[in-house]
């Protein structure tokens, strides 16, 4: 397994592949999910390079463990266990959302249940779905929050670090992010490739914050890149020290947005 990953060749390598295969992965998706009764069509803005990032990714490293945060319809997760099938990885993904009946700002009905019957059938030996929220909700404008576990995140956390490659695109207020951030990255496998990856950074004001504001509290522990075209997304990757650093600090679940 690949544990030193230049990010800037990484990135290059991202870019490349929006280009020839991004079209080709998207229709692959579509595909699974129509052969199990769910007609989905991926947003060619924005979706397509975003799914074809996560794929890149994934292969690259040979990632074996994946923590994601939002899991929708699972487009996303079914992407990186695309990339771990083409491997012939052992590799696992652990996804988690609370699972309302609908989020704010969508028409899709029970997006998680749509996920949860297309990766359960096409991906039963990779997919974990935990169905309660990373940490708390704070994002208030997700309507029908259901009354689920919380702290699935730092749960996870608590258990050696396993993970090489943290996906964040849940709860999208600056608290969500930050705390998704913080709490994700102790669950990094110190000795591996200790990728994060925040997706709508540049859509949406309070995630973009909330990264540059842990970055910026961290940055001598971390390599930063971000993406700023459409929804954007920002790649990281965590030196060991601030992992173990995270490790060791309680948690305390109160922070200030800096102005």
């Amino acid at each position: 397994m690949n544990h030193f990953i230049n990010i800037d060749s990484l990135c290059d390598r991202i870019r490349n592949d929006w280009k020839s295969d991004s079209a080709p992965l998207c229709r692959r998706i579509e595909a699974i999910y129509r052969e199990n009764g769910i007609e989905m069509t991926t947003d060619p803005i924005d979706q397509q390079q975003y799914l074809s990032a996560l794929f890149t990714i994934v292969k690259l490293i040979d990632a074996r463990h994946i923590i994601e945060t939002g899991t929708f319809v699972g487009c996303t997760t079914a992407a990186m266990a695309c990339a771990m099938n083409d491997l012939h990885s052992d590799g696992v993904i652990e996804t988690i959302d609370p699972a309302p009946w609908q989020y704010g700002g969508f028409d899709r009905k029970d997006p998680v249940a749509i996920a949860e019957q297309v990766l359960r059938q096409a991906f039963s030996n990779r997919v974990i779905l935990h169905r309660g929220y990373s940490v708390q909700t704070w994002d208030e404008s997700r309507n029908e929050l259901p009354d689920v576990p919380r702290g699935v995140l730092a749960e996870l956390a608590l258990q050696p670090p396993k993970t090489d490659f943290l996906l964040i695109d849940g709860d999208h207020s600056y608290q969500g992010a930050w705390w998704d951030l913080k709490i994700g990255c102790r669950t990094l496998r110190p000795d591996g490739p200790r990728l994060v990856f925040v997706h709508d950074y540049h859509s949406i004001s309070d995630v973009r914050q909330a990264v540059r504001d842990w970055h910026r509290r961290n940055q001598p522990w971390i390599v930063f890149r971000a993406y700023s075209k459409n929804s954007g997304f920002a790649l990281m990757q965590c030196h060991p020290a601030l992992i173990m650093a995270e490790r060791r600090c309680p948690f305390n679940q109160s922070i200030k947005k800096r102005n």
